[in-house]
């Protein structure tokens, strides 16, 4: 099966539900405006991301964290320069100058901010090979990162791309001119006599949660597909709770459909395996 497109016709987190769902395993290329991208889907889950849209690379977020020295950074990218097609993960692997699990920790921050980036693509020609895991000559990117031993859920990944996203437009407010702390003594003084009468009138602040389910009726009002639905369902209820599952109501029976904050081993799969039949409810 070769999946293939543009995101302007199928967008992103639709294209992930597909995959996921059906536990698909194969080399996803994203060809747009903002530049190419490449994700690694095995069983449904991204083990591997990487864009030219980002800056930087593994090694130099190692070298940024004090994981590895500039010397071993420096030497990896001479081996890089006679092996332009191994990821600068893997050289600094098998130079043993880096621990597996700081490796691992690096990668997977470094796939998150892949995908939120790709969040922010308006357009682009994406194909998705199945089964196809070689990765030589496939892209014109630098770089390939590093493959997780361990895959992170796209719901997941969609779900926390959404929050930031969120998170940033929020933050709106931009000082218009510069304020000092002696400007805030001088306007602190002038509002010791204007007495507490002044205030009376002015708004509470709102919840934050009340201001997070406004967003989330609006934005329901207009989904684009029933995927778009359950992804900011669990993204505001994760907002609130730790950790949740989502089900679906039907006649006779209950259906997963996701979940967030679970410590279990293929948490999105097997919540959608789940079917509780209403015949068997004590309630």
């Amino acid at each position: 099966m070769s999946l293939a497109g543009r995101l302007e016709d199928l967008s992103l987190s639709d294209i992930f539900q597909i995959l996921s769902v059906g536990r698909k395993t194969g080399t996803f290329i994203v060809n747009g405006s903002k530049g190419t991208a490449l994700i690694v889907f095995k069983n449904g889950m991204i083990v591997r991301a990487e864009t030219d849209d980002l800056p930087g690379n593994i090694g130099e977020t190692l070298l940024e964290a004090g994981l590895i020295k500039d010397t071993i950074l420096n030497l990896a990218l001479e081996v890089k320069k006679k092996l332009p097609t191994t990821p600068i993960a893997e050289i600094l692997n098998d130079l043993g100058s880096v621990k597996p699990d700081h490796l691992e920790k690096v990668a997977k921050k470094r796939i998150e901010r892949v995908i939120y980036r790709l969040l922010l693509w308006e357009d682009g020609d994406f194909q998705f090979e199945l089964d196809d895991l070689e990765l030589d000559n496939k892209t014109t990117l630098t770089d390939l990162g590093w493959e997780l031993s361990r895959g992170l859920s796209p719901e997941y990944l969609l779900m926390e791309g959404a929050r930031v996203q969120d998170e940033s437009s929020q933050q709106s407010f931009v000082p218009s001119e510069e304020f000092t702390v002696a400007d805030a003594g001088d306007e602190a003084e002038e509002d010791l006599g204007s007495g507490w009468e002044d205030d009376w009138e002015a708004p509470a602040a709102e919840r934050k949660d009340i201001t997070a389910l406004k967003s989330l009726t609006q934005e329901l009002r207009f989904p684009n597909s029933a995927s778009e639905i359950t992804l900011l369902i669990l993204r505001f209820a994760s907002d609130i709770f730790h950790r949740g599952v989502l089900f679906m109501i039907g006649k006779n029976d209950m259906i997963g459909l996701g979940q967030f904050g679970m410590d279990i081993e293929r948490a999105d799969e097997r919540v959608r395996a789940t079917v509780l039949h209403a015949d068997n409810s004590p309630f």
